[in-house]
């Protein structure tokens, strides 16, 4: 990974969504995913979609409510949802996007609400893993761990980009 251009200044990028187009219909694939698990741990077919919407909209993502009220193991969740995803045979390498990632002077830093795993897959795929100085994502792990929009989760961002004074 490349060493920091100024120790002061980061750039921070959302991953998915943002660095690949939404038109390669990677989130419809997700909820598709999300909903078939919620089933799977017996959410009824009929409220599942309004109940993963609630959780999204209520947890930040839709795996905190799944742990909070179906007591479930993020890293299970993770292995049904964003490691079964073909990411490989949807996103290929964008010169244009290398580009202009090359053209930015402040330290790169990818920032996601998707485990580490994912993070990295969709950045080899785009053939720019190696731009990115860090990757700030969910850590499962963690029985807490935060999500955008909390501002924990901007606050972790922040310190492990070493970032010490915001502006």
């Amino acid at each position: 990974m490349p060493g920091p251009s100024s120790p002061r200044h980061v750039f921070f990028f959302d991953i998915d969504n943002c660095l690949y187009s939404p038109d390669l219909g990677i989130t419809r694939l997700t909820k598709d995913r999300i909903h078939a698990f919620g089933q799977s741990i017996g959410i009824s077919p009929a409220t599942v979609a309004d109940t993963c919407s609630t959780y999204l909209r209520d947890y930040g993502l839709t795996v905190r409510g799944l742990m909070q009220h179906h007591a479930v193991d993020p890293r299970e969740f993770n292995n049904h949802v964003d490691a079964s995803l073909p990411l490989e045979s949807l996103i290929k390498p964008d010169p244009a996007l290398r580009k202009m990632l090359l053209a930015v002077t402040a330290r790169r830093w990818a920032f996601t609400n998707a485990g580490e795993q994912h993070a990295r897959r969709v950045l080899r795929c785009l053939a720019v893993d190696d731009l990115f100085e860090g990757i700030t994502c969910c850590d499962y792990s963690e029985p807490d761990f935060p999500c955008k929009p909390e501002r924990r989760a901007y606050e972790r961002a922040m310190q492990e980009a070493a970032i010490e004074h915001p502006h």
